[in-house]
């Protein structure tokens, strides 16, 4: 269904954040969808296009990567002219789309940075390689040549094998000879190795999974491969303790029949008795793979298959099923009936399965509605994700009324059934799409932010302004630009846009700043000074996105405590915070920076660190195990002023003023003749610019100091602190009294606790031992 918001739309698109919208919306419909079609022809247009191809990179490398490349054809010139700035910078699009859109002017460009390329250029070399098939053959493999005599490595060895296989190159048994031996650490290019040469690394995969103990007989795969594949000599190979040069006498019998197999048997090295056991086990599977190649039926006759027959074909275990579309034809000659009943019957038996996936795509290929409820089952909490993501995209085939069941089920539905099916939503919409987002705001909205504000962009209706308007105190990204994009979509003239649109940008201007650097040297950013964490209020069980100086964390049954203190962003109430699980992943990403900084050498400041405290006595533990304990203390004992001065001297360290000037106020209540507790008083009201008040303190403590106690063994440094911040607050108040000079050993002797055995009565007054109070 075309979007109303459409004509509208097609007078926005030189606006960046708008084009950065519209790409969204695009990119969650379904591919080959008519509303692609439309979307390319009103805003994706030549006029459209223009001012962005030439402005900001990171919108400019949205569009490249997102439209086909014909979008783009009347700009070869202005491609060719960006492509030095792009070369070697992660992903470059511009190799693929001008490839397309002008072979011979990609070629000439190609040819030119080959030359000036070093060895190590992988990212430039690899860029070109993978586009090669783009061009025409003798493009193609003269730039080849031109890549070999660079030495490459075996990563763009692998893009080249591609290429030089396609095009019956006569370099390509020696590259891929190259490719196996050049890291004899592991078998991963053999499945690559399968993938380019055999069509696909099936059998590969299932070869690799038998020597690792699969039971397996080919018999359970007989229907997809020809009447005399050699599966008895296949089954005992697979048996044998030294199966390789078995395989490869196999392969000498058969390989003339297909390309890929000769490939692979010319390109075998001569001598194997020197070849590690960590080549010889994936090579032996990429062997007996091309071996099962030769004999796979690549076109399958489905016309005399019974339902159970197709059904049974359809879930063979195996990675990929070549078939499946055949297959899934077939079905449409059964009744539609009998094919539900027939798919609910085996979807329990295969849906761990590889089986389970190609049975859950049949649905989509059929695209039947009587599927919905089936497939909604198999994006369950107990089902995998890529059982659960072929549900989605079989549900999003089938369209609006897939949304709307999940609308109307939304409640009924577990968690994982509502991720994915938020997506199907997303992609389908449907009539009932606003009513349905406006009822879930509570849930849908908080759980999954970004989404919701996509959902309302392709739903557009005027009454989510308000709700998002009021949200904007929030600092979310994702709802400023889905206010800012509806306004504009509707025309409405807020006065707040103009610093919503700086707001966006400056968002858009750090993340380009991040991904500006490389991948390794964004993580070890030596620069980097603080986080942005998601955090949940305690208060009013919201998330919204803080900035944070520090993270503390201990052990794992102690959550992680942040340092600062925030109003809530939704609530406006002071509160305690909480990470939610995007905190977590944050929090995450930085601990695997500090790894690699500390690996690679890399001076850093950690931004998630351990902070260990010292208890009374000297016991050592992590700084969120003692604000733990220390907090449950004081809610069993309230009147526990030794309690509360360690709690305040915790969140002194963790840069709480406003907490600490609380608690501060009430150990000083219970006890103001504890020194330190008065100079943590003093401190506190200083930090709120109290300073009358803190002198009027300082000044009634040292009236008093003949009734002063000590919890630290160390007086000396405590008189010291006092006096300096006695004579502190008489300079800055400009006070007409001399300056203190407090003698330590004429004041009276410590009551702290290097005074109090752990038998003995709590200094407190509680009446309990010491190790049971305040120990």
């Amino acid at each position: 269904m075309e979007p109303s918001w459409l004509p509208l739309a097609a007078e926005l698109t030189g606006d960046p954040i708008m084009m950065d919208g519209f790409l969204d919306f695009y990119e969650d419909r379904p591919e080959g969808s008519p509303l692609r079609k439309r979307l390319e022809e009103t805003l994706f247009n030549e006029r459209a296009l223009r001012s962005h191809l030439m402005g900001e990179l990171a919108l400019f490398h949205r569009l490249l990567n997102t439209l086909p490349p014909s979008s783009f054809a009347s700009y070869a010139d202005l491609l060719a002219e960006r492509f030095p700035e792009e070369a070697g910078k992660g992903t470059n699009p511009i190799c693929r789309v001008l490839s397309v859109i002008d072979p011979e002017r990609a070629a000439k460009l190609f040819a030119r940075f080959i030359e000036d390329a070093s060895p190590t250029d992988t990212r430039v070399l690899r860029q070109i390689a993978e586009t090669l098939l783009l061009l025409p053959g003798p493009a193609a493999n003269s730039l080849l040549e031109q890549i070999l005599s660079r030495s490459p490595s075996s990563e763009v060895l692998l893009s080249l094998l591609r290429v030089a296989f396609h095009f019956e190159h006569a370099k390509t048994p020696g590259i891929l000879a190259a490719i196996m031996v050049a890291d004899e650490g592991g078998g991963d290019p053999f499945g690559s190795i399968a993938s380019i040469l055999l069509d696909h690394d099936a059998w590969f995969d299932l070869f690799s999974e038998i020597r690792s103990g699969r039971v397996f007989s080919f018999s359970e795969v007989a229907g997809l491969f020809e009447d005399d594949a050699p599966f008895s000599e296949m089954d005992r190979i697979l048996l044998s303790e030294s199966p390789l040069n078995e395989a490869i006498a196999l392969l000498e019998k058969h390989a003339h029949l297909s390309a890929g197999p000769r490939e692979i048997l010319k390109a075998l090295p001569e001598d194997r008795s020197r070849l590690s056991e960590s080549i010889v086990e994936p090579m032996f599977a990429l062997i007996l793979a091309a071996v099962a190649h030769i004999f796979e039926r690549k076109t399958l006759d489905t016309r005399n298959l019974s339902l159970e027959e197709t059904i049974s074909l359809l879930i063979t275990d195996i990675s990929r099923n070549r078939h499946v579309e055949a297959l899934s034809e077939h079905l449409r000659e059964f009744p539609a009936i009998e094919v539900l009943h027939a798919m609910e019957g085996a979807i329990d038996e295969v849906r761990d399965l590889y089986g389970g996936f190609f049975l859950v795509q049949a649905m989509g290929v059929l695209a039947r509605e009587e599927f919905i409820p089936l497939l909604i089952s198999c994006m369950d909490d107990s089902s995998g994700d890529a059982l659960s993501e072929a549900a989605m995209d079989a549900l999003i085939a089938i369209g609006e009324r897939a949304g709307n069941t999940l609308m109307t089920e939304w409640n009924t539905l577990d968690s994982s059934q509502q991720i994915y099916g938020s997506s199907v939503i997303l992609s389908v919409g449907g009539k009932d799409l606003p009513d349905f987002l406006l009822a879930h705001i509570d849930d849908l909205y908080e759980e999954s932010m970004e989404q919701w504000c996509d959902m309302a962009l392709a739903s557009a209706d005027q009454r989510f302004l308000s709700h998002l308007k009021s949200e904007l105190k929030r600092k979310n990204p994702f709802v400023n630009a889905a206010y800012y994009r509806l306004c504009r979509l509707f025309g409405v003239e807020d006065p707040e846009l103009p610093k919503i649109r700086e707001g966006i940008e400056a968002e858009q201007k750090r993340i380009k700043k991040i991904f500006s650097k490389d991948f390794s040297g964004n993580l070890m950013d030596p620069e980097k000074s603080s986080l942005t964490v998601s955090l949940r209020c305690q208060s009013c069980g919201k998330s919204n996105p803080y900035t944070v100086n520090r993270v503390f964390i201990g052990d794992k049954s102690d959550a992680p405590l942040i340092s600062g203190e925030f109003v809530c962003l939704s609530c406006d109430r002071w509160s305690e915070f909480d990470l939610d699980s995007n905190g977590i992943f944050c929090l995450t990403a930085e601990m695997m920076r500090i790894s690699m900084a500390h690996e690679s050498g890399v001076r850093i400041t950690p931004l998630v660190d351990v902070l260990n405290t010292v208890t009374s006595d000297g016991l050592t533990e992590p700084l969120p195990k003692a604000f733990r304990r220390v907090k449950e203390r004081i809610r069993e004992s309230p009147g526990d002023w030794h309690s509360l001065h360690r709690l305040s001297n915790l969140l002194i360290a963790l840069d709480r003023p406003r907490a600490a000037f609380d608690c501060t106020a009430r150990a000083y209540e219970l006890n103001p003749d504890c020194l330190e507790i008065v100079i943590n008083r003093i401190l506190s009201l200083r930090k709120r610019g109290m300073e009358q008040e803190a002198f009027a303190l300082a000044q009634d403590a040292l009236e008093n100091r003949s009734r002063w106690m000590f919890v630290s063994p160390s007086m000396k440094t405590r008189h010291q602190e006092f006096e300096d911040l006695y004579n502190e607050l008489i300079s800055s108040l400009d006070l007409d009294l001399p300056e203190i000079r407090l003698v330590a050993q004429a004041l009276p002797s410590s009551l702290g606790w290097n005074k109090v055995g752990r038998n003995d009565p709590c200094p407190c007054g509680s009446g309990k031992k010491y190790k049971k109070c305040c120990l």
